[in-house]
């Protein structure tokens, strides 16, 4: 067993913050550090005012359960709104899910402009091409010729379950 680490890199400046997790702290803030990190942390270590934050000391065997618990500090810190981590340490469908639940609530007001403005401007286009091309092919669909399996009688495919209850007497 290692001891793993939950740990936040915290801007004193606009409180915004990181969410990371490691076996090897010391290396992990030197990775942090170096001028090729391409991690979201990079801005906070630009403003040359930030602290490192131990969240959690985690007993655990391999990576994988360690960046579970992180998920859950991320999670924490994107209701917050401060959290810079764009992604999830290890993700799962459903913590995905999640990540994207929240998005949409805390920008549901621009999402609902953004539908309304393309509904606006494609409301002809929509209504006429859309609706008329579902139809078309829905009643296709339901023009197609079948044979009744019980009495082998032929009809059209939209009247074989009226033809079931009336005729046989079974939905």
């Amino acid at each position: 067993m290692m001891i793993g680490i939950i740990y936040k890199l915290k801007c004193n400046t606009t409180q915004e913050f990181y969410i990371g997790s490691t076996f090897n702290l010391n290396k992990r803030i030197s990775q942090h550090k170096e001028y090729k990190n391409h991690c979201k942390s990079i801005n906070i270590i630009k403003r040359n005012n930030y602290q490192f934050i131990i969240l959690q000391n985690i007993e655990t065997d391999n990576k994988k359960s360690l960046e579970l618990y992180e998920n859950l500090y991320i999670i924490i810190g994107w209701k917050t709104g401060r959290c810079v981590n764009f992604k999830l340490a290890t993700s799962t469908k459903k913590l995905t899910n999640h990540r994207d639940f929240i998005y949409r609530l805390k920008n549901k007001d621009k999402k609902n402009k953004q539908q309304n403005e393309w509904y606006y401007n494609n409301k002809d286009k929509y209504k006429n091409e859309y609706r008329v091309k579902y139809r078309e092919k829905k009643n296709e669909k339901a023009r197609q010729r079948v044979n009744c399996p019980i009495c082998n009688l032929e009809m059209n495919k939209g009247s074989l379950n009226r033809h079931h209850k009336r005729k046989h007497n079974y939905a």
